[in-house]
C-alpha cells in the first residue's frame, strides 16, 4: 500500500513538474498580450469576424446569411468566443487573446526538445511584442496565420536538418495548412514557397543518396503543381473557390 501511495505521489510530481512550464508560459504569452487590450475602434476585417461569428452562434449559415468575402476559420473562433459569453468588442478580444495564449504555448511547448525551450518561447514573445505596431488590438487572420507559419518554418528547418518527416511532422504541418489556409486564402502563396522548400530539400538528398528521383509524397505535390499550372485546369480551380448564392456573388 506504501508503495503505491509512493508510485501515486511521484506520478502527480511528474505531470506538476510537466505543467508548471507550460503554466508560466501561457501566463506570460497572456500578460504581454494584454498590453495591447483596448476598446479602440478596430479594423473592418474585424467587424466582419464578430458579424460572422455571431451569425453562426446564432444558428446562421456562412456565406447565405451574411455577405463576406473571407475564409471561414476566423468566424467559427469568433462564433466560439461568443457561445463562451463574449458580448462587447472588449470581451471578444480578451477571449481571443487566451486562445492565442494557449496556440503559442502549445507551439512553444512542442519544439522545446528540438529548439531548445528558451529558443522556443522567444519565438511567441518576439511575435507579440511587433504586435505593438499593426492593428494589435484586433481579431484578424492575420494572428492566426502568423502561428502556422512559425509552425511551418520550424518544421521545415526540422525537415532540413534530419531529412525525414515522421508522424506527428505531418500531422503538426497539415494542421498548419488546414488553419492558415483556412484562415486566409492568400495563405496558398506563403504555404506555395514552403512546400517549394521542402521539394527542394527533397530533391539535393535523392541525388546526394543517389536513390529514387522523389519519394511518393513530393511526387504527387509535383503533380499536383503540374495540374494547377495547366491552362486548362486553372480557371476550373479558381471557379472553385465562387461560392454563389441566390442574391449575392460572394469571391473567397
Amino acid at each position: 500500500m506504501k508503495m503505491k501511495n509512493k508510485e501515486y505521489e511521484n506520478t502527480q510530481k511528474g505531470i506538476a513538474k510537466q505543467m508548471l512550464p507550460c503554466i508560466l508560459c501561457f501566463v506570460v504569452y497572456l500578460i504581454m498580450l494584454l498590453g495591447v487590450l483596448n476598446r479602440s475602434p478596430g479594423f473592418t476585417d474585424e467587424s466582419d469576424n464578430f458579424i460572422g461569428g455571431m451569425v453562426v452562434a446564432s444558428g446562421g449559415r456562412m456565406y447565405r446569411d451574411f455577405v463576406s468575402q473571407h475564409m471561414p476559420v476566423m468566424y467559427y473562433i469568433c462564433a466560439v468566443l461568443k457561445m463562451l459569453g463574449a458580448d462587447s468588442v472588449y470581451e471578444f478580444r480578451l477571449y481571443f487573446y487566451v486562445v492565442l495564449a494557449v496556440m503559442w504555448t502549445f507551439v512553444a511547448m512542442h519544439y522545446k526538445r528540438q529548439f531548445g525551450q528558451i529558443a522556443s518561447v522567444e519565438t511567441g514573445v518576439f511575435y507579440i511584442t511587433n504586435l505593438f505596431t499593426f492593428y494589435t488590438c484586433c481579431i484578424l487572420a492575420e494572428q492566426v496565420q502568423s502561428i502556422c507559419f512559425v509552425v511551418l518554418l520550424m518544421e521545415f528547418l526540422l525537415f532540413a536538418e534530419r531529412k525525414r518527416l515522421d508522424w506527428n511532422n505531418c500531422v503538426m504541418i497539415s494542421g498548419a495548412v488546414f488553419l492558415s489556409f483556412g484562415a486566409a486564402f492568400v495563405s496558398v502563396f506563403p504555404v506555395f514557397a514552403i512546400a517549394v522548400a521542402f521539394l527542394i530539400v527533397e530533391i539535393q538528398e535523392c541525388i546526394r543518396k543517389k536513390y529514387g528521383f522523389l519519394s511518393n509524397l513530393e511526387k504527387g505535390l509535383y503533380f499536383f503543381m503540374l495540374f494547377l499550372l495547366n491552362q486548362e485546369n486553372v480557371h476550373p480551380f479558381m471557379n472553385l473557390t465562387t461560392i454563389y448564392d441566390k442574391d449575392n456573388i460572394i469571391l473567397t
